[in-house]
């Protein structure tokens, strides 16, 4: 966006506290948003709920395409569009976890770890909307008329949001008969009261149900989210060659999601989860040291780019596909092993905390340790060391908790 670019050229030498501030600070607000929809959900439904962060992520959207110029306002322009960033983002934690588990409730009893495949599914499949958009504006009006004012048009899309919200309201899933409406502070009392006073349950859950949640979202974060920036910002790819062989990955790992999920309804979810865990903490680290050796290759060998750029589509969609088998089936595996009365609160604080907490201290630790020239892997390196203790404390918290 125009006013992050001008920012950056203004004032370079905070460029990379900036993008750091940014965003870690996008990433903190999602579980802080998800946990305050999560709350409203318990006590007032989830259906409701999601109408609502639905209508305030397509306010936040479309109030991006209407903000005003740098040129015209300065400063004001860039705070207004950090505001609209960090209110997408609490909606977003709350939208998420809201239509996954209304996903869960509405599938077969035999069959939920595939249908709610689907809805993770909606991550890659929107990164590939989004990029089709761009490339497809950029040819109707040029480059530099994208630069300049067709970015807004991406963000105008988020007008539909609001008709889509509307229709799921009036769509088929019914509130189960132990909603009833209370204030976020009775909602947070009573949270606190079931955990002293069922101290088995609150061990089972600290011990196991949230190191497990943060395993899942941080695998998935160090497997496929991270690859774009590894591209981009560590290993200096040309962005346009990046963004392609990360739609080209997603593009052939969207069918996988499906696969793990009738794994997880025939085997058990917990089981491949684990197993996913387990694949990504072996592969991760070779694999992204792979792409390092891939590129190198492309810089000296100018003329075989696309052949190294397709080798680099295999490996990035390789470690995707690993991280997916923690992912698809997540849904499932955490609505078992949450209470019906606070599911969507913990459901939250679970799985966006590892996404969004541990993801981006992993993601500070690497730039950092990039931006000084220590090494390429940090963000890798600890993501490694997260996941190795939060797969220790679950094994240790199932094991006090059976």
């Amino acid at each position: 966006m125009e006013t992050s670019n001008t920012l950056i050229r203004q004032f370079p030498d905070i460029a990379l506290l900036s993008s750091l501030v940014v965003f870690t600070v996008g990433y903190l607000v999602r579980p802080v948003g998800a946990v305050f929809f999560g709350l409203i959900a318990d006590g007032r439904g989830l259906k409701k709920t999601y109408s609502l962060c639905s209508m305030l992520l397509a306010g936040a959207t479309v109030g991006l395409c209407l903000m005003p110029p740098t040129e015209s306002v300065g400063m004001t322009s860039i705070i207004i569009g950090y505001g609209l960033r960090l209110l997408q983002g609490l909606a977003l934690g709350g939208a998420y976890c809201t239509t996954a588990l209304m996903a869960y409730d509405l599938a077969p009893p035999n069959a939920r770890s595939r249908f709610t495949s689907l809805i993770q599914i909606t991550s890659p499949a929107g990164y590939l909307t989004a990029i089709a958009a761009v490339i497809i504006l950029k040819l109707i009006m040029g480059a530099e008329a994208f630069a300049i004012w067709g970015w807004r048009v991406c963000f105008f899309f988020g007008i539909f949001l609001f008709y889509y919200s509307y229709k799921i309201a009036q769509g088929p899933y019914k509130e189960p008969d132990t909603i009833h409406p209370e204030k976020i502070t009775s909602r947070v009392s009573e949270l606190i009261h079931s955990f002293s006073h069922n101290p088995k349950w609150a061990r089972r859950f600290f011990l196991f149900v949230f190191p497990l949640g943060c395993a899942m979202g941080l695998s998935i974060y160090i497997s496929n989210i991270y690859q774009l920036f590894f591209l981009q910002n560590v290993l200096h790819l040309d962005p346009t060659v990046s963004k392609f062989i990360i739609a080209i990955s997603n593009l052939i790992t969207l069918p996988t999601f499906f696969l793990w999920g009738a794994l997880a309804d025939f085997k058990g979810a917990l089981k491949v989860v684990l197993g996913g865990i387990l694949l990504v903490l072996i592969t991760a680290l070779p694999g992204y040291h792979l792409m390092e050796h891939i590129a190198g290759l492309m810089r000296v060998q100018p003329t075989s780019v696309g052949v190294y750029a397709m080798e680099m589509v295999i490996v990035t969609t390789l470690i995707g596909i690993l991280g997916i088998v923690t992912y698809a089936p997540m849904i499932t595996l955490l609505s078992e092993n949450l209470p019906a009365k606070n599911r969507t609160t913990l459901f939250a604080l679970s799985y966006n905390c590892g996404f969004g907490i541990f993801g981006s201290l992993a993601h500070v630790i690497g730039s950092i340790d990039h931006e000084q020239r220590i090494t390429n892997y940090g963000s890798i390196y600890a993501a490694m060391a997260f996941l190795g203790f939060l797969l220790i404390i679950a094994a240790i918290g199932n094991r006090l908790s059976k």
